[in-house]
C-alpha cells in the first residue's frame, strides 16, 4: 500500500502536486483534484458512473450523459460537431450549419444539387440545379409546388382560355356550323333564329289537309311524304320547326320544345314547290300551344281504347285530354280520362296546394281541395246527407262563429252520439245561445250549469258535473270551492260541524292544520279520544315503517331542529344541532399562567376547535354562552407545567364576569408526579349563562392531548 505524502500548505489555485501514488493533483481553490497518469485508459468514477480518456485521446462519458459547466450551462463540443451514428450536425467557424456535410439553414430547408440522405418525413429540400423544392413523404421526394396542368391542344380557333370565339366556324366534312357576332346560327350557309323560324321554308305539310287537322299531326308525318318521298320526312321535321310543338311526332304541340331540332329540316326546304306551305303557317299556332278546330263538325270522338285511372311515372293509358303535363314519380297531369265504369278528372297530387275549382265569371263559387274538402257558400240538399256507417263523421257549421240549424219539415232532430259529453268532437249537440221548448224535455241525464233551474228533483243517484277548472257551491254570501285537483276550500271562517257524539272524520292521507287546534277549550293541544269501549286511550303514533322519524320539529324558517325517532323497540329524541363543542390545545400551549391573554382565560390563541354545533362558543374570547336552558355536560383535561413546578389550578367558571360560580376545578400540588388528568360535571344553565376556562393559580400546559368540551344534554 502506497503512503500519501502531506500536500503542500497554502497552495495557490492551479498549483499541481505529484504525490507518491503516481497521481498528479491540482488545487482548485477548495480541494486537491487528482488525475491518473500513465494507464492505458484513465478513468474517473462516481458510484456506477465513470468517464475516461482512451488511448486515442477521446474523452468518453457514460451513455446518455451530457457535458455541462459547473453552473449548469451547456458546454461546447470540440470542433462544433454533434455525432449520432451516421448523422453529423456541425456548427462551422463561419457560423453556418451543415447536416451530413450539406448546408442546413435556419428555415429548415436543405440546399444541395442531390437529394440529401438519409432523410426524414417532412424534410424540405431545395434542388439548386433545377430551382424546385421537394418534400420527403412516404419514402420518396414529392414536388412541393407542382405546376398546374394546361390544355394540351390549343388551336387557332380558340381564344386564350381555350374557348371557341364568336367568329369561328366548326367544320366536319362538307358541313359547317358558325355563330355570328349578332347571335344568329348558320348551318351550311343557312341562318336560323332562336324560334326555328327557318321552318317556314320547310313547311312541307305536303298534304294541306293534314295542316288543317292541327292536333292530329301525328298522322301527318306519313302524309307529309307525298311530294318529296324520303325527303318529305325531313320536310315534316321542317314543319316542326315552324310549329315547334310538332317534333318527330308530327303536329302534336306537346313536343313543341323540339322545334330547334326541327330547323334541321332546312334540308327539307327543297319542298318549296309544295302548294301547302300556307298550312305550315297554321302550324305556327302550335308554338303558342293553341289549335284551331274551326272545321270541326259537331263532336270529338276517341277510340274505344285506353281505360285506366291516373298513374305516376308515365302517363296513364286512360288519359283522353292532357291539359298540362306534370307527370313525375309523385304527380300526374292536369287531365281528363276514362277508367272502368268512370269518367275522371285529375290534378297533380292529393295535397293542399292543388284544387278543383268552379268559377262564375271571375268569382270562385266552389272549391274541392286536393285533400278532399269541399268549400261552397250554400249547399242545398234535396234529400239527405249521409255519412258511411262507423265513420264518426261530424257536421260542422260555420266553425269560426255561431250558426243556426233550421228544420222546416221535420218534427225532431236526432243526434246519434254520446249523451254524457258536451264536446264538439264527440257528437253532442251544443247550443251556445238559447233553446226554447214549448213542451217537455226528456233526457237520460242533464248536464249544465243549472243557473236558471229551480225545484230539480233527482230520482236516481246523480252527479254535479263541472267542466270548468273550478266549481263553486254558493250559499248566501259564502262560497265553497271544489277545484279540478281534488281540493275543497271552505269560505273564510267557515266551519265543519259534526254534532253527533259518534261522528268520525276519516282522513286516509295527510291532515294539515294551518292554525291552532282547540280541544276542550285549550289551544295548541291535540286530544284524541278512542271512539268506543270503556277504556280510553291517548294519542297513538304509528309510522309506516320502523326506524323512521315519528315526529319532526321545524323552526319558523322550516329547518329541521329535532325529531322523535321510533325503532322496533325504542323511542329516541334527536336534536341534530344541539349546542355543543370540543376544543384541544394548539397555538401557545406551554406555561399558561394567570395572565395569559391578559385575564388568564384560554381562547383561540391556545386551542383549536375539534367541532362546534351552533355558535355558542366565541373562539376569540373563549366565552361559551348557553342558547338553551337545561343541563350541560362539562369536561376538562389539562397537564401540569412541570413535575417540579409549584401548585397549579384551572377552573371552568359560570358567569365569571358577574356571580362567578365554579363548575369544575382542575388542581395539582407543587412537584406533582401526575401529567394529564381530567375532571367533569353536569351543570344547569339558564339562557345567557356563560362558561370560561381560566387559569387561577400557577401555570398549566394545554397541548394536543388536552381538551375542554361542553354539550347540552336536555
Amino acid at each position: 500500500m502506497t503512503t500519501l505524502h502531506y500536500f503542500p500548505s497554502n497552495p495557490t489555485v492551479g498549483q499541481q502536486y505529484s504525490n507518491s501514488n503516481g497521481n498528479i493533483y491540482t488545487w482548485d481553490g477548495v480541494k486537491w483534484v487528482g488525475a491518473v497518469i500513465g494507464s492505458a485508459i484513465s478513468t474517473i468514477g462516481y458510484g456506477t458512473y465513470t468517464v475516461s480518456v482512451n488511448t486515442s485521446g477521446n474523452f468518453v462519458i457514460p451513455a446518455g450523459a451530457i457535458i455541462e459547466h459547473a453552473d449548469g450551462s451547456p458546454a461546447e463540443f470540440p470542433g462544433g460537431t454533434l455525432i449520432n451514428g451516421p448523422y453529423r450536425f456541425t456548427l462551422t467557424t463561419s457560423g453556418s450549419i451543415t447536416l451530413n456535410g450539406e448546408p442546413f439553414h435556419s428555415g429548415g430547408v436543405i440546399q444541395s444539387s442531390t437529394p440529401p440522405t438519409p432523410a426524414n418525413t417532412s424534410t424540405l429540400w431545395y434542388d439548386i440545379g433545377s430551382g424546385r423544392s421537394y418534400v420527403y413523404y412516404s419514402n420518396s421526394w414529392v414536388d412541393a409546388a407542382p405546376e398546374p396542368s394546361v390544355p394540351t391542344h390549343i388551336s387557332a380557333f380558340t381564344n386564350d382560355l381555350g374557348y371557341i370565339t364568336a367568329t369561328n366556324t366548326l367544320v366536319s366534312g362538307t358541313y359547317t356550323f358558325a355563330v355570328s357576332s349578332t347571335g344568329s346560327v348558320t348551318l351550311n350557309g343557312i341562318s336560323f333564329s332562336s324560334q326555328g323560324a327557318q321552318g317556314t321554308t320547310g313547311s312541307q305539310g305536303t298534304t294541306g289537309s293534314n295542316g288543317t287537322n292541327g292536333t292530329q299531326g301525328v298522322q301527318g308525318t306519313t302524309g307529309s311524304q307525298g311530294t318529296t318521298g324520303s325527303n318529305g320526312t325531313n320536310g315534316t321535321q321542317g314543319s316542326q320547326g315552324t310549329t315547334g310543338s310538332q317534333g318527330t311526332t308530327g303536329t302534336n304541340g306537346t313536343q313543341g320544345t323540339q322545334g330547334v331540332q326541327g330547323t334541321i329540316g332546312t334540308t327539307g326546304s327543297q319542298g318549296t314547290s309544295g302548294t301547302n306551305g300556307t298550312n305550315g303557317v297554321q302550324g305556327i299556332q302550335g308554338i303558342s300551344g293553341s289549335a284551331s278546330l274551326n272545321n270541326l263538325s259537331t263532336s270529338i270522338s276517341f277510340t274505344n281504347t285506353g281505360v285506366n285511372p291516373p298513374t305516376f311515372v308515365t302517363t296513364s293509358t286512360g288519359v283522353k285530354i292532357s291539359y298540362y303535363q306534370q307527370e313525375s314519380a309523385s304527380t300526374v297531369d292536369y287531365a281528363t280520362g276514362i277508367e272502368p265504369g268512370g269518367l275522371w278528372t285529375s290534378i297533380p297530387s292529393a295535397t293542399s296546394n292543388y284544387a278543383f275549382k268552379w268559377y262564375g265569371g271571375t268569382s270562385t263559387i266552389a272549391t274541392l281541395t286536393g285533400t278532399g274538402t269541399f268549400i261552397t257558400n250554400t249547399l242545398n240538399v234535396s234529400n239527405q246527407i249521409t255519412t258511411p256507417s262507423g265513420s264518426n263523421a261530424n257536421l260542422v257549421l260555420n266553425p269560426d262563429g255561431l250558426a243556426d240549424v233550421i228544420v222546416t219539415t221535420s218534427t225532431q232532430i236526432l243526434m246519434y252520439a254520446t249523451n254524457t259529453s258536451i264536446s264538439t268532437t264527440t257528437g253532442a249537440l251544443v247550443v251556445t245561445g238559447g233553446v226554447g221548448v214549448g213542451g217537455t224535455v226528456t233526457a237520460n241525464k242533464f248536464v249544465g250549469d243549472g243557473s236558471s233551474l229551480t225545484n230539480i228533483t233527482v230520482t236516481q243517484q246523480a252527479n254535479i258535473v263541472g267542466q270548468q277548472p273550478n266549481v263553486t257551491l254558493v250559499a248566501g254570501n259564502y262560497s265553497y270551492l271544489f277545484d279540478n285537483t281534488g281540493t275543497f276550500t271552505m269560505p273564510v271562517d267557515g266551519d265543519i260541524v259534526m254534532p253527533g257524539t259518534n261522528s268520525i272524520l276519516s282522513v286516509s292521507g295527510t291532515t294539515l292544520l294551518g292554525g291552532a287546534a282547540q280541544v276542550v277549550g285549550y289551544y295548541s293541544t291535540l286530544g284524541v279520544k278512542y271512539p268506543g269501549g270503556s277504556t280510553q286511550y291517548g294519542m297513538t303514533l304509528r309510522p309506516s315503517a320502523d326506524n323512521t322519524n315519528a315526529i319532526t320539529f321545524l323552526n319558523a324558517a322550516g329547518t329541521n331542529i329535532g325529531s322523535i325517532t321510533q325503532t322496533t323497540s325504542t323511542v329516541q329524541f334527536n336534536m341534530p344541532n344541539r349546542p355543543a363543542f370540543r376544543v384541544y390545545g394548539a397555538g401557545t400551549t406551554q406555561n399558561l399562567g394567570t395572565t395569559v391573554n391578559t385575564n388568564g382565560i384560554l381562547n383561540g390563541n391556545n386551542f383549536a376547535v375539534d367541532y362546534q354545533q351552533g355558535t355558542a362558543l366565541n373562539t376569540s374570547t373563549g366565552v361559551f354562552t348557553a342558547p338553551i336552558a337545561g343541563l350541560y355536560s362539562i369536561h376538562l383535561v389539562a397537564r401540569v407545567y412541570s413535575n417540579t413546578a409549584p401548585s397549579a389550578q384551572a377552573i371552568v367558571i359560570k358567569n365569571y364576569s358577574t356571580t362567578s360560580s365554579n363548575m369544575v376545578m382542575w388542581e395539582t400540588a407543587a412537584n406533582s408526579t401526575v401529567n394529564h388528568f381530567g375532571v367533569s360535571t353536569i351543570a344547569k344553565l339558564a339562557v345567557g349563562d356563560t362558561l370560561v376556562l381560566k387559569v387561577t393559580i400557577g401555570s398549566i400546559n394545554f397541548d394536543a392531548n388536552d381538551s375542554w368540551a361542553v354539550a347540552y344534554i336536555g
